[in-house]
């Protein structure tokens, strides 16, 4: 695992630096077949934005954009004042067909389930870590929770809203929110050690 740092600092959020105390963590993809996290940075890192992430995930690198204690406008809701913000890249080989709705070739499927397999294992280790620095408890109700639960919760805009990441993603190839908030359970007892299977 590799953690780099890239704050945003053009963007308003890093500049008006509003503090938060987390109570939670919230976990996004960016909904578009981008592997590579430098380009949603570089929309991010413009004057007049405060639209960002605190992190963004590759398969193998962890970019930090934001200090975690920032507000930042991730998710249309309450939970700007409340939550982290995680996104994860996406693989290049899925073909968005409208919404949430994608396909792909078959015979890339080895491919973009390691992609999708290595994010979600980086963001897992990075929300146990989160959690033991904000004293979270991944399993509690609202702690941990995808855009698309955000919504559900009506802390990330409404249901109406339409905002299905990362489930849409995930869900199809057995990344569930469920198994995800375990895995982080499991990894703040192993920290910082990629925990094989799902």
């Amino acid at each position: 695992m590799q953690t780099i740092n890239r704050y945003i600092t053009n963007n308003d959020a890093y500049k008006t630096a509003t503090i938060i105390q987390p109570q939670g963590l919230m976990l996004h993809s960016i909904g578009t077949n981008q592997p590579f996290a430098k380009n949603t940075i570089s929309g991010w890192n413009k004057p007049g934005s405060t639209v960002a992430a605190h992190a963004i995930i590759e398969p193998k690198i962890i970019y930090e954009t934001l200090p975690y204690n920032y507000r930042c406008s991730h998710c249309g809701g309450s939970g700007n004042n409340t939550h982290i913000a995680v996104e994860m890249t996406e693989p290049a080989d899925l073909q968005y067909i409208g919404g949430a709705t994608f396909t792909y070739d078959e015979a890339k499927k080895p491919a973009i389930i390691s992609h999708i397999g290595a994010t979600y294992n980086l963001a897992a280790i990075l929300f146990a870590d989160l959690c033991r620095k904000y004293n979270l408890d991944p399993l509690k109700s609202g702690v941990i929770v995808s855009h698309n639960e955000g919504c559900q919760l009506g802390i990330a805009g409404t249901a109406a809203d339409k905002h299905y990441d990362p489930d849409h993603m995930g869900d199809k190839f057995g990344y569930t929110m469920d198994k995800f908030r375990q895995k982080v359970k499991d990894q703040m007892i192993i920290p910082l050690v990629p925990v094989a299977g799902w």
